[in-house]
């Protein structure tokens, strides 16, 4: 995610809108991801969750649920869609 071609560094006045229209969170369902949900939904971002279980904890903290499998090149692709450089 840093370092990209679409990386900007935030706004020193915390204006979020220097950050992409969402995060997309791969492996949203393991230890990891869960909680980078959780603490990005805390921030106030826009989370967009790849998990290949339904997580209705994810879903009731705001974050949106794609279900479907990282190898998946096309679901990937999908929940891509409307994030910067798509």
């Amino acid at each position: 995610m840093f370092g990209g071609p679409h990386h900007r560094e935030p706004a020193m006045n915390g204006n979020t809108q220097d950050f992409a229209a969402f995060a997309l969170v791969t492996g949203a369902s393991g230890f990891v991801g869960s909680n980078l949900v959780r603490r990005l939904r805390a921030a106030g971002r826009r989370v967009r969750a790849l998990s290949r279980s339904a997580m209705p904890e994810l879903e009731a903290a705001g974050a949106e649920i794609v279900r479907a499998d990282v190898t998946d090149a096309a679901a990937v692709a999908r929940a891509c869609e409307g994030g910067v450089g798509t």
